[in-house]
C-alpha cells in the first residue's frame, strides 16, 4: 500500500503535492488521550493512599497529556500538512552518485605520495 501511495505522490511531480494529516485520526487521538488524562486524574485524587498509584497517575497524566497537546495542534489549520514541490525536492538523492560510493570492505582513506617521497593518509571517499 505504501509504495502505490508514494508512486500516487510521485506521479503528480513537478506540481506541488500536499500532504494533510487526517483530522479523524488526530480527533481520535485527542479524545483517547483526553480519556486517559481523566483516568490519571481519578487515579491521582480517589487513591491517593499508595505510592505506586500515584506515581502512575502522575505518568500518564503526563504522557497522555502530551499526547492531547501534539493531536489539538495537529487539528489548528495549516499545521498538519507537509507541502512538497519540485524546488524544494531539487538537490534530494536516494544515494549518492557512483563516484562517491565505497564498496564493501574497502577503506574509506587511500595513501598518497607526498613530494618527499613520504607516504601519507589522505582522508576522503574513494
Amino acid at each position: 500500500m505504501a509504495v502505490k501511495t508514494a508512486d500516487a505522490i510521485l506521479a503528480r511531480f513537478p506540481g506541488p503535492v500536499i500532504l494533510r494529516v487526517n483530522r479523524l485520526k488526530m480527533l481520535a487521538l485527542l479524545a483517547g488521550s483526553l480519556a486517559f488524562v481523566v483516568c490519571g486524574i481519578l487515579l491521582i485524587v480517589f487513591v491517593n493512599d499508595d505510592a505506586e498509584a500515584v506515581a502512575a497517575g502522575m505518568a500518564c497524566v503526563l504522557f497522555f497529556g502530551a499526547c492531547a497537546i501534539a493531536g489539538a495542534v495537529m487539528l489548528l489549520p495549516g499545521a498538519g500538512s507537509l507541502t512538497l514541490d519540485a524546488r524544494r525536492l531539487g538537490g534530494l538523492q536516494s544515494l549518492p552518485p557512483k563516484s562517491h560510493r565505497v564498496a564493501a570492505g574497502q577503506p574509506l582513506y587511500r595513501r598518497c605520495a607526498v613530494a618527499s617521497g613520504r607516504q601519507q593518509e589522505a582522508h576522503g571517499r574513494l
